[in-house]
């Protein structure tokens, strides 16, 4: 059986961090990315600290964290969430996800525009 490899951190690295707000609470998504431009680590904050909610969303993040520490790539832990009649996300865990999706993909073509200009 092969071992699974945790990617570590250096123990001071760049974040991002993202508010938005679902189920009537305000919410921080804060991730950083790894060396290879993946998402490795991810967390849920809000502003009712101590709270039950927090508490639960925050113990289901670090299921998140840990799977994306060994490699495991964010969108499929995304494609495996639930969804709304519309296709939205249909939990926080969910929304977060998805607005670190938009970021990370946000970010990669403000890199290729820079690359592209730099270039001419």
């Amino acid at each position: 059986m092969t071992e699974a490899v945790k990617h570590r951190f250096p123990n001071r690295r760049e974040s991002t961090s993202i508010p938005f707000e679902a189920e009537g609470v305000h919410w921080i998504v804060s991730y950083s990315r790894l060396p290879n431009d993946k998402v490795g680590e991810f967390f849920i904050a809000c502003n009712k600290p101590g709270s039950k909610i927090e508490a639960n969303i925050r113990d289901a993040v670090i299921g998140v964290s840990i799977g994306l520490q060994y490699g495991m790539p964010l969108e499929v832990v995304h494609a495996a969430m639930n969804a709304d009649e519309d296709g939205s996300p249909a939990s926080v865990v969910g929304r977060a996800i998805a607005l670190v999706i938009d970021d990370m993909q946000s970010h990669a073509e403000e890199q290729i525009l820079l690359a592209s200009q730099a270039a001419e």
